[in-house]
């Protein structure tokens, strides 16, 4: 069986074949643009340049379109939301819109690799994720000293000036929500995590940035902190203080 055709058995939501043949059909067009004298003058008249080289544009064309073409696979294959958001920022240095870490050429095969490195690594970005959400716990507020996971959250950065939510607000929502649909036994939520909140969460925004959550299931607090116990002993206190209702020394932090 060919990679390409493996590949594509898996990833069922998204043609690898297409998208290597919109690649092959973009590097071509460059190419023929640089080598056709009036095409030529009509992309330097266009881009008010005089002087291109020819190697260092096909280049850099080729980096832009395999970081442009990696997050669509990334997305359409469903891997983005399989992702913690640590993983998230990772990817983003190559595929983001400010990206600067090298760049893979996209293949069958590479695709095909990242596809099942994340696929074998989800027990491993899901604990990443939930110890993500407990690290960042905000311990500045007066009243808001985490020991543990407790019925409410406090999170600093989760919005911007504007109020709208910054990319560590929005994934690390997104990494709450798939947890709590996971320890419910539910089918992650394939949605935005405002519109998959009900009896699960609700959200204060406020204009610093900060973020309260209030966890509206207290059997599924029980077990988080029952897994983050196990990933990490000694972390948390006596669980006879569930829910956070007191505290008598801070955990540690790894």
């Amino acid at each position: 069986m060919s990679t390409t055709h493996e590949t594509t058995s898996l990833i069922r939501s998204l043609s690898v074949p297409d998208l290597l043949l919109e690649r092959q059909e973009r590097l071509d067009a460059a190419h023929h643009v640089l080598t056709h004298k009036h095409m030529r003058d009509f992309a330097l008249a266009i881009s008010g340049s005089y002087r291109i080289h020819d190697d260092d544009t096909i280049r850099y064309y080729t980096e832009r379109v395999d970081r442009e073409l990696w997050s669509r696979f990334l997305h359409g294959a469903g891997l983005w939301d399989l992702m913690s958001s640590q993983e998230r920022d990772r990817w983003r240095k190559v595929v983001g819109s400010e990206a600067r870490d090298p760049v893979e050429p996209f293949s069958a095969e590479t695709a095909l690799g990242v596809f099942q490195d994340l696929r074998e690594r989800k027990d491993e970005l899901r604990k990443e994720a939930l110890a993500g959400l407990y690290r960042r716990l905000s311990w500045d507020h007066k009243t808001n000293q985490p020991a543990q996971f407790g019925e409410k959250l406090i999170y600093q950065g989760f919005w911007d000036w504007r109020g709208w939510e910054t990319s560590y607000g929005r994934d690390a929502m997104s990494d709450l929500m798939r947890e709590l649909y996971r320890v419910d036994g539910k089918p992650e939520p394939a949605t935005h995590w405002e519109r998959a909140i009900d009896g699960y969460i609700d959200v204060q925004k406020f204009k610093n940035g900060n973020a309260h959550i209030r966890l509206l299931r207290p059997d599924l607090v029980d077990r988080l902190n029952a897994e983050l116990g196990q990933w990490f002993p000694g972390a948390l206190p006596a669980p006879s203080r569930a829910h956070g209702r007191g505290r008598k020394s801070e955990p540690r932090r790894h």
